[in-house]
C-alpha cells in the first residue's frame, strides 16, 4: 500500500527514450571507442615529435628543454591512466 509521501505527482511525465537515429548504444560505444583510439595516436604521434625537437634540436635553452621534457613525460602518463582507468 502506498503511503501519501510516495504517490506519484499528477504532473509527472516519465522520460522519454532518446532518439539517436537508428545509432545503438553498441554501435555509440564502438564509434567512441574508434575516435579515442585515434585520437590518442594522434597524441601519442605529436608527444614523440615534442620530445624528439626537445631532446635532440640544439637551438633551445637548456634549462627551459629540461623543463619541458620533465612536464610532458608525466602528461602521457596521466594520460594513459586515465585513459585505461575509464575504459569499461
Amino acid at each position: 500500500m502506498l503511503n501519501d509521501e510516495s504517490k506519484i505527482s499528477p504532473n509527472y511525465v516519465p522520460p522519454m527514450p532518446v532518439n539517436l537515429g537508428g545509432l545503438t548504444l553498441i554501435r555509440a560505444n564502438l564509434v567512441s571507442l574508434w575516435v579515442e583510439t585515434v585520437l590518442f595516436g594522434v597524441f601519442l604521434v605529436l608527444f614523440a615529435a615534442a620530445l624528439y625537437v626537445l631532446l635532440y634540436v640544439k637551438n633551445r635553452k637548456v634549462c627551459m628543454t629540461r623543463v619541458l621534457a620533465a612536464a610532458s613525460v608525466p602528461m602521457l602518463l596521466l594520460i594513459t591512466g586515465v585513459s585505461r582507468t575509464l575504459a569499461p
